[in-house]
């Protein structure tokens, strides 16, 4: 709800959504090889890596959205935004993994609730590099996707006002009744709707 708040977009909402299973992946994949059960603090882990996700992908899709509004092409706002954030990505990956290292390797006190977190939240921020790649793919597939349903439904009530001019300027030069006019708009319109 507040992202399609920040956005008034389903498609971007949606779009930012789909982050979440990505790194849901290498969240669970680290906890299986890990060998740690699902737990409280495991979790919490998932909480943290589900707020970084959408936050990265917010912050991807506004700087698109951003590029696409000062007149870049959709390919090429794409590609740009995806070059620009991939630095700043994979470094607060590398450096949110370096500095959870120490709470994985412990084994004192408390070590039982540090280890799943810092695992879980691990794998996510590995799984970042690919989210980088994905999400511009999902966008761009997405936004091409509702151009061509637009000029679809464009080019359909472009050639629905053809035709209904058609049968207006034929009754009117020809006096036919309004049920035969009706009937030879909706012969045209069903033969020029059929793909030959």
């Amino acid at each position: 709800m507040l992202i399609y708040a920040c956005f008034s977009s389903l498609r971007n909402t949606l779009t930012i959504i789909f982050n979440i299973p990505i790194a849901l992946v290498g969240s669970t994949t680290f906890l299986l090889i890990s060998g740690f059960p699902l737990s409280v603090p495991a979790l919490v882990g998932f909480i943290a890596v589900f707020g970084i996700a959408v936050q990265n992908g917010m912050v991807m899709v506004s700087y698109i959205n951003k590029l696409r509004k000062e007149g870049m092409e959709l390919e090429q706002a794409v590609i740009t935004g995806a070059s620009v954030r991939l630095r700043a990505e994979l470094l607060s990956a590398l450096i949110g993994s370096i500095s959870l290292i120490p709470f994985i390797v412990s084994s004192g006190t408390g070590a039982e609730i540090e280890k799943p977190l810092a695992i879980v939240v691990v794998g996510g921020l590995v799984t970042r590099p690919i989210k980088i790649v994905i999400l511009p793919m999902v966008y761009e597939w997405v936004e091409r996707a509702a151009a061509r349903r637009a000029e679809r439904k464009a080019g359909g009530a472009a050639l629905e006002q053809t035709e209904i001019y058609r049968l207006v300027e034929s009754v009117r030069r020809h006096g036919r009744t309004v049920p035969m006019c009706v009937g030879l708009w909706l012969d045209s319109f069903a033969r020029t709707s059929v793909p030959a």
